[in-house]
């Protein structure tokens, strides 16, 4: 047991090693403008299965560089998945997402679903889990600090329910994010005018519109290498897999 845990370690040591003196020689490459083989070195990074916010915002520059819109735009998003309040991140998916050929807009949203969907994006899922386990060790501690000294703080009920309701609602929203990442398959198109037809495969199936590089879409079916997307304003239709990229 401790072998493989030392194996493990060791391994873990190594890859971020590895990725490190990578990540160096991608920004070196960004510096000196070079952004195609900067691609590269991060992308191999991504291979490696080590991942940062800050890789895919140097990943995202790069592709913005080279007119990719729609890689840049995948980059930023899972940038922002990773550090949620990272404003050049944030900065920059605007930039890009500005880029968007017959961009469609988001309906707006009742004030407040967008100030619940505001508070519940501001942490991560695991910032979220971190936030109600301290609000858990207050409680206790308040509990047994209760039980030792009888001074009015101690009494208040208030403080007692406050810290039970962090505690609910950080859990809450962890749970919930969770289970979006689970439910919801999203993709970014990286290909302009992408014909998206009325079934899999060609043949006989229509096309019913076309969707331009850097949409977000969510992907409903999938069968061998096509999906079925669902664009923001409800547009349905199949592309093939090589045309989108999940995240």
């Amino acid at each position: 047991m401790k072998i493989n845990i030392i194996i493990i370690c060791f391994t873990s040591i190594c890859l971020s090693n590895n990725a490190n003196l990578l990540m160096d020689e991608g920004n070196e490459l960004m510096i000196n403008e070079k952004y195609e083989n900067a691609i590269k070195i991060y992308e191999s990074i991504l291979n490696l299965e080590y991942e940062s916010a800050q890789l895919y915002f140097n990943l995202g520059n790069a592709y913005f560089r080279t007119g990719q819109i729609g890689n840049a735009i995948w980059s930023y998003v899972n940038a922002q998945s990773i550090e949620p309040r990272n404003d050049d991140v944030k900065y920059n998916l605007e930039i890009a997402n500005a880029s968007i050929i017959d961009r469609i807009e988001m309906p707006r949203l009742f004030f407040i679903i967008q100030t619940y969907k505001t508070i519940r994006d501001y942490f991560t899922m695991l910032e979220w889990l971190s936030l109600g386990s301290i609000f858990l060790l207050l409680h206790s501690i308040y509990y047994f600090m209760k039980k030792l000294w009888l001074s009015k703080v101690f009494r208040n009920g208030f403080i007692s329910l406050l810290l039970l309701l962090g505690m609910i609602f950080s859990h809450l929203f962890a749970l919930e994010h969770y289970l979006i990442g689970k439910r919801n398959r999203n993709a970014i198109v990286i290909s302009n005018a992408v014909d998206a037809y009325s079934g899999p495969f060609f043949g006989k199936n229509k096309i019913l519109f076309q969707v331009n590089e850097g949409s977000m879409a969510e992907i409903s079916k999938i069968q061998k290498n096509w999906f079925e997307i669902v664009l923001i304003d409800g547009k349905k239709g199949w592309v093939e897999d090589k045309h989108l990229r999940l995240f």
